[in-house]
């Protein structure tokens, strides 16, 4: 089962260069914006990188997604004071729990559907390969630098992970290719016109 095919031109089959991303989480209880910052820098990309033998490892090497895997393949969801001192993505795949499967050691969340062969599964996408997913999908020739909602909606066709929506609008916002062709921003202003006016 292939559910990470990006695209069908071997233009976006490249290498790259293993960076970790720079990222913070802040609790929006606090008033404060939750994201992710990724940091750029000059990389081209694999295809191979996404394949579900390389999640399935980078899915083991994030605490929140191992644990997860771990509880799920001994049949055991744990209550909540276990849950309670971790943070919050792992807190949201504990609320996902029923719509998390384990499939040839990757784990997916299912998106059901109305027609049970409609239902996808999309992966659950560790925090060290989501900047190469953003390259693919947004910032490659092939992908064509779409704007966040497009970009968005290719990510959720394969991928899933928490807090995504974020990430990918900072993304977009962040791209300075998409940038460069934007129009600046132009307060609008009323035309100008002759007004009649009587004496003083």
């Amino acid at each position: 089962m292939d559910i990470i095919e990006i695209s069908d031109s071997d233009s976006s089959c490249y290498d790259i260069e293993e960076e970790s991303p720079e990222v913070f989480m802040e609790d929006m209880r606090g008033g404060k914006e939750i994201g992710s910052v990724y940091t750029r820098s000059a990389e081209v990309i694999n295809i191979d990188c996404l394949t579900p033998e390389n999640v399935g490892v980078e899915q083991n090497n994030q605490t929140e997604i191992q644990l997860i895997k771990q509880w799920k393949s001994e049949g055991r969801r744990p209550d909540w004071p276990e849950i309670a001192q971790y943070g919050p993505e792992l807190k949201a795949y504990w609320l996902a729990w029923d719509s998390l499967v384990i499939i040839d050691g990757v784990l997916y969340r299912k998106k059901e559907s109305e027609e049970p062969h409609d239902s996808k599964l999309r992966i659950i996408l560790p925090t060290a390969l989501r900047k190469k997913c953003f390259t693919l999908l947004h910032d490659t020739v092939s992908a064509g630098h779409l704007g966040s909602q497009k970009t968005l909606a290719r990510v959720k066709q394969r991928f899933y992970w928490y807090n995504y929506r974020k990430d990918v609008e900072y993304w977009c916002r962040t791209c300075d290719i998409c940038a460069s062709r934007k129009q600046p921003y132009r307060r609008a202003k009323a035309p100008m016109k002759q007004y009649n006016v009587g004496y003083p």
